[in-house]
């Protein structure tokens, strides 16, 4: 062995390496959730799918089971959640930043209104603690309430928080609505 290489011993490698170990497992969790937003990954571009949320909450006031995130046909195009009126659904911790911007489609259930003179209202809402909430109202005219209209939220002003969002639709009787590939997307900027 040449005597430049002495120092370069087995004991000496195995401490490099736990080294090594140990300095990765305390910084790569750190810069993974600083680069990523918490798994948002908005900032870089890409979209949260809330169609495979997991953190999900229901309210279904004694009514009907809701259906979350069921395929619409096999295999699926699209993720579909049924909601009664009266009933709603949220998604819980969801990242947002100065660039978010929840989108879904929403609509009437085409069986229903079996009145068809019932209005049908889709309330969007976004929640963080101690900051006022965020709201999009959407009521389609009644000859469209069964065609799917697009339904967003501008979450900047809650940027830096884990929201949480939540669908509701309201009617002056039980209608089964439907909504459609919830989704986070980065909001364009306008061209100055």
């Amino acid at each position: 062995m040449s005597r430049h290489l002495q120092w370069l011993t087995p004991n000496l490698c195995m401490a490099v390496a736990v080294g090594f170990v140990a300095v990765s497992a305390l910084v790569a969790p750190r810069l993974v959730y600083r680069l990523s937003n918490d798994g948002g990954f908005i900032e870089n571009g890409e979209q949260v799918d809330l169609g495979r949320w997991t953190q999900i909450s229901v309210y279904r006031n004694g009514g009907a089971v809701l259906g979350i995130n069921r395929p619409d046909r096999d295999p699926p195009l699209h993720h579909e959640s049924w909601i009664n009126t009266g009933q709603w659904l949220r998604f819980d911790h969801v990242p947002a930043t100065r660039r978010s911007r929840f989108v879904a489609e929403v609509r009437v259930h085409p069986e229903w209104p079996r009145d068809r003179a019932t209005e049908v209202e889709f309330r969007v809402l976004a929640l963080s603690p101690g900051k006022p909430p965020l709201q999009a109202t959407l009521t389609p005219s009644l000859e469209k309430q069964t065609e799917w209209t697009r339904i967003e939220l501008d979450l900047a002003p809650l940027a830096g928080d884990n929201v949480k969002i939540q669908l509701v639709p309201s009617a002056q009787q039980g209608i089964w609505t439907l909504m459609r590939d919830p989704k986070v997307v980065v909001a364009e900027v306008a061209a100055q």
